[in-house]
């Protein structure tokens, strides 16, 4: 997968979300404040969000296919490429690989 932000990653899973916050816009400029506030809509760094964000999607969780490393998230449309992440912290691992399924999903929208 091509080396996206964290912005660029957060704006096409919401595309594919569809319209989840009204301050994505904002975060266009203002990224930093609404992280630094806690404010606002970001997956990849709330557990709640990113599952719900992979129940509306219909992504599929799974523990990691290397050896038991890192979290795999799949999709279940056809062509979308599944994504395994590798963190320290599980929780990380999991809800970046849900964003990177729901970025690709925002991409291969029209």
């Amino acid at each position: 997968m091509m080396s996206q932000t964290d912005l660029e990653l957060l704006a096409l899973a919401a595309k594919a979300a569809g319209d989840v916050s009204p301050l994505l816009e904002v975060w266009k400029g203002e990224y930093a404040h609404f992280e630094q506030r806690g404010v606002g809509w970001n997956p990849l760094t709330d557990d709640g969000q990113a599952l719900r964000l992979a129940a509306l999607l219909r992504l599929r969780v799974l523990p990691g296919k290397h050896l038991g490393d890192g979290c795999t998230v799949e999709s279940k449309q056809e062509g979308i490429a599944g994504c395994t992440a590798f963190h320290d912290d599980p929780a990380t691992q999991m809800r970046r690989a849900i964003v990177h399924v729901a970025a690709e999903i925002g991409k291969a929208m029209a």
